[in-house]
C-alpha cells in the first residue's frame, strides 16, 4: 500500500459526499461483522444462527481489519471528515423504508401478485393499518429529536 500525500483537492463536494457515505457505511459493517456473525437471535419471524466455523470467522476478522486499514488510508489521503450523526437519523431512515414496505403489503398492493382472497382484508388490514400508524408515529417522534 503506497500512501498518496493527503489532499482535499481531489474531490469536489458531491464526490466527497458520495465517497464519504460509501466508506462510512462500509466501516460500520466492518466494525460489527464479527459480532453479527456470532450472535444467535430469535424473533417471531426470523432466527439468526451462527453458521461460520471459527477458522472462517478468523479470516473474516482478518479481512475486516485490513479493510479498515484501507478505509483509514482513504480517509487520510482524501482528507475526509468524520460525520457526527444522531442515531435518530439512522433509525428514521430505516423506519421510512419499513413504513414503505408495510404500505406495499396492503390488500390493494398484493393484487399485483395475483387474485386476493376476499377473506384477506379483515385478517390483514386492521393490524397492518395499526402498524403503519405506529410506524408513522415513531417516525414523527424521531423527527422531533434529530
Amino acid at each position: 500500500m503506497t500512501a498518496a500525500p493527503p489532499t482535499g483537492d481531489l474531490l469536489n463536494q458531491p464526490q466527497r459526499n458520495s465517497v464519504s457515505i460509501a466508506l462510512r457505511e462500509l466501516e460500520v459493517v466492518l466494525r460489527h461483522v464479527s459480532e453479527d456473525l456470532t450472535t444467535r437471535e430469535r424473533g417471531m419471524l426470523y432466527e439468526y444462527q451462527p453458521s461460520i466455523p471459527s477458522e472462517g470467522l478468523a479470516r473474516i476478522e482478518q479481512e475486516s481489519e485490513l479493510a479498515l486499514q484501507d478505509v483509514a488510508l482513504l480517509v487520510r489521503n482524501l482528507d475526509l471528515a468524520r460525520a457526527a450523526q444522531a442515531n435518530t437519523a439512522v433509525q428514521l431512515a430505516q423506519m421510512a423504508v419499513l413504513w414503505s414496505n408495510l404500505c406495499d403489503i396492503s390488500v390493494d398492493k398484493l393484487s399485483r401478485y395475483g387474485e386476493v382472497s376476499p377473506d384477506l382484508a379483515p385478517a390483514l388490514m386492521p393490524a397492518l393499518n395499526r402498524l403503519i400508524e405506529r410506524t408513522q408515529t415513531m417516525m414523527q417522534i424521531l423527527s422531533e429529536h434529530r
